[in-house]
């Protein structure tokens, strides 16, 4: 199949890149301050062979780029990976069996497009695609998965055993190592007591020990708002809580995998509610997004030198727009109003305030939707050159007999022209198939 040649070429030619081109962490600890080494150090210039990539880091998405070819699963609890190559269009599931029925039935193992994952857990490293998933079909175990880009070489690395203190809600795959971002509740006298944590693993022996740890007692804990993010030798954790006075923290810490130096590198209490997401250059400047709330100021932050700032109006001067998502030097802000099926407006800025696009996000694809739409969801925006990428949730009442609500999901790209908004409608499914 063209896709196979296609990839078949790309991992050669990466085979050649990398051989020119190349040349046990401590016990968990409150981190030392004094530990912050200067932003600029050097190998922590991403490089798409080895490291993750944090346009994909979200728990809601399940997607992966290889040179132009896009590989996506819609959300968790599905089964199937598609692809979808930039270049030519072509789309499919990914499975190079031609025979292959693909979903005939649940939990089909005979197709190489299935992948039964309990988090959000797909990365590509070193010319292969790794993903966390049910270990001999159960869902109470998992293992980690890894094959090439065509689908073929489909193999189990190990299994997957995380510290039994710690509940691991997704994993990525960077610099030779598989990480693992962790929420945990317990109750002490009484109180319910939290913790977050980084745990990682050597690929070549699955291995886990903690990296970065910490404990509080608090009054709200934004688990849903906990980050993980990686930039070359360092990985940082990001996690927002609300204190028994009801004030929230926000919080960032890092790891260096070079060093082993745990350190808290930035906290404050200025930003008035949780922050959603984040953006962090190997500066260690970043761009934040808080919660939306109906009684604070409206705001984007950003932190450079270490030094917090509101600094970007979240809402337009009409106060639309609330909707808001961010990914390598731009900021997505979304608009919905209900209309035949689905409308929305989108306001798309660089990072310094600048408009690149606002108007009408074309939705004409979502005619395909086969049954009556009852709501729609913007998952997430992620950057693609001149272009955004959108993933949409789109319940919507069955026509089957007996149908209930089932959910078509779609992966679009708008490249973006002096004319306006060029859509193109790259993968779609149903949770019926």
């Amino acid at each position: 199949m063209r896709f196979k040649s296609f990839i078949s070429t790309f991992l050669i030619l990466s085979f050649i890149i990398l051989q020119f081109g190349c040349a046990n962490a401590k016990n968990p600890q409150k981190p030392d301050e004094s530990a912050v080494p200067d932003g600029s150090a050097p190998g922590n210039s991403f490089d798409p062979q080895t490291d993750f990539d944090n346009r994909f880091a979200t728990q809601y998405l399940f997607l992966a780029e290889i040179d132009g070819v896009f590989v996506w699963k819609p959300v968790v609890q599905s089964e199937l990976l598609r692809y979808y190559v930039k270049e030519t269009g072509e789309s499919g599931v990914l499975c190079s069996k031609p025979e292959c029925m693909h979903r005939d039935h649940v939990y089909n193992d005979e197709c190489n497009g299935c992948v039964f994952s309990a988090v959000r857990a797909l990365s590509y490293y070193n010319g292969q695609l790794y993903w966390v998933g049910y270990y001999s079909g159960s869902d109470a175990a998992n293992a980690l998965y890894r094959m090439d880009p065509d689908s073929t070489g489909r193999e189990l690395v190990w299994k997957v055993d995380p510290p039994s203190e710690f509940a691991v809600k997704e994993y990525e795959v960077h610099r030779g190592k598989l990480y693992g971002l962790c929420v945990n509740q317990t109750v002490s006298a009484g109180e319910p007591q939290y913790s977050m944590a980084v745990i990682c693993a050597d690929l070549n022996d699955g291995h886990f020990e903690t990296v970065l740890y910490d404990e509080f007692v608090c009054q709200i804990f934004y688990a849903d708002s906990a980050m993980i993010r990686f930039v070359g030798n360092r990985v940082y954790m990001a996690y927002s809580y609300q204190d028994h006075d009801g004030k929230d923290l926000f919080k960032v810490m890092r790891w260096d995998s070079k060093t082993e130096a745990a350190a808290e590198l930035f906290s404050t209490y200025e930003i008035p509610s949780a922050v959603q997401s984040m953006w962090i250059n190997e500066n260690e400047d970043m761009v934040l997004v808080p919660l939306l709330t109906d009684d604070q100021e409206q705001k984007l932050y950003r932190v450079r030198g270490g030094a917090l700032e509101a600094y970007l109006n979240r809402l337009d001067e009409n106060g639309e727009f609330n909707g808001c998502h961010i990914s390598d030097g731009i900021i997505c802000n979304y608009e919905s109003v209900r209309g035949e099926w689905f409308d929305s407006k989108v306001w798309i800025r660089d990072f310094e305030g600048n408009t690149l696009f606002k108007g009408q996000l074309p939705t004409d694809f979502l005619a395909e939707t086969p049954g009556e739409i009852k709501a729609c969801s913007i998952m997430t925006t992620i950057r693609d050159g001149n272009a955004i990428i959108v993933p949409f949730s789109i319940p919507y009442l069955s026509s089957a007999e007996g149908g209930g609500i089932e959910t078509a999901y779609y992966l679009a790209r708008y490249e973006i022209t002096e004319g306006g908004l060029r859509p193109t409608l790259m993968l779609s499914c149903t949770s019926e198939f």
